[in-house]
């Protein structure tokens, strides 16, 4: 989430690439649903990177204008605020801070926010509190990266697999589940 929020600095048009990956999530979720509709996946990390790119990429002027020092301090002021949102409680973790209304749980179309119903279900689920403030931090890092303000080991080195692989890290991310299923399948027959 950090590390994409960083790259976000470098995206010519973070909208694009928030609805793309979101789409890709969406996509999956429909699989699942199809496929393995015990096992649903309805805020995934990849709906999750594309909000949140999506929501940088249309308030990234705005965002822009906090000097990256506070952006990076207010962020984590917030993600510790919005951490125990999951659980029911504006605070750090579960039971510390203050108790949320049950009627936020209750309403069962917040889970992208965090405020998931007792029965919710998903296999991958990162809601955007508290996880956007730890994007929303990488892109204010990211504004070192881009200013050539990092330590020099930083620019130094490029490694062209590596590069190769961060091209495509998508793509790699929606393969590497299929083949490691259909790898699972042949050693295992299930």
């Amino acid at each position: 989430m950090f590390i994409s929020g960083m790259s976000s600095r470098y995206s010519r048009n973070n909208a694009k690439r928030g609805i793309q990956c979101f789409f890709i999530g969406m996509v999956i979720t429909f699989i699942f649903a199809f496929f393995a509709p015990n096992a649903p996946i309805l805020f995934g990390i990849l709906h999750f990177m594309g909000i949140s790119m999506m929501i940088y990429g249309v308030w990234e002027g705005i965002f822009r204008k906090v000097p990256a020092p506070v952006g990076i301090a207010v962020c984590a002021v917030f993600f510790l605020l919005t951490r125990g949102i999951m659980y029911g409680w504006l605070g750090p973790c579960e039971g510390v801070g203050i108790k949320l209304p049950d009627f936020l749980y209750q309403a069962k179309l917040l889970f992208p926010l965090g405020f998931r119903s007792p029965d919710f279900q998903s296999m991958d689920y990162f809601p955007l509190l508290p996880w956007f403030f730890v994007f929303l931090a990488g892109t204010y890092l990211g504004e070192y990266a881009v200013n050539d303000k990092m330590p020099a080991f930083f620019y130094k080195t490029h490694i062209k697999p590596l590069a190769l692989v961060g091209k495509y890290t998508l793509w790699i991310y929606v393969l590497h589940q299929p083949i490691a299923m259909g790898i699972f399948l042949l050693i295992f027959g299930r």
